[in-house]
């Protein structure tokens, strides 16, 4: 779907985006990017070109982000090299989901940065700044009264416990247990 406008959710994530740069010199999803692979407790699965980990501040249970390693604003500017990676990616993710959570329906979000004809002043170098990524949530929980009410949201687990789940699904080799 092409919009006339740039969605309010793309605008602060953005801007979110942007105030990091200015304040690091660098890109917030390539900070995390480093940070989970370091860290490995909420990662699900890896390859060459792409990051499958569990939100950090999930707002669903079982929310998986998946991210390219290599900084790139906008989906439609993958690399033919990486399009069979994010397939092998997707797959891994999806049948670890599948199998853990026993075929729950999901949503799949693709994060991709405004194109330039978005025409907005904040927006101008989105590229050096924002990172594409898919948010991929399984239909677990409803969003209820205190959720639409405040904007905050309930998830009964944790991301750690939630990416220890889906890894022993997963058959990708990472281990399921702490470090």
């Amino acid at each position: 779907v092409a919009l006339p406008i740039v969605p309010k959710r793309m605008m602060e994530e953005a801007m979110g985006s942007l105030r990091y740069y200015k304040f690091k010199d660098r890109c917030l999803y390539c900070d995390i990017i480093q940070q989970e692979v370091r860290d490995r407790s909420r990662l699900i699965a890896e390859n060459e070109a792409f990051v499958a980990c569990c939100a950090y501040a999930g707002r669903f249970p079982f929310e998986v982000v998946v991210t390219p390693r290599v900084h790139n604003a906008q989906f439609e500017l993958i690399r033919p090299n990486e399009i069979a990676l994010l397939a092998e990616m997707l797959k891994s993710v999806l049948t670890a989901m599948e199998r853990c959570l026993e075929h729950p329906p999901m949503s799949f979000i693709f994060h991709s940065a405004p194109t330039p004809q978005a025409h907005r002043e904040e927006l101008a170098n989105v590229s050096k700044f924002y990172h594409w990524h898919i948010e991929i949530i399984p239909k677990l929980t409803k969003t209820a009264g205190f959720e639409w009410g405040s904007g905050f949201y309930i998830n009964p687990i944790l991301p750690e416990e939630a990416a220890k789940y889906l890894r022993e699904f997963c058959g990708c080799g990472l281990p399921t247990g702490p470090r």
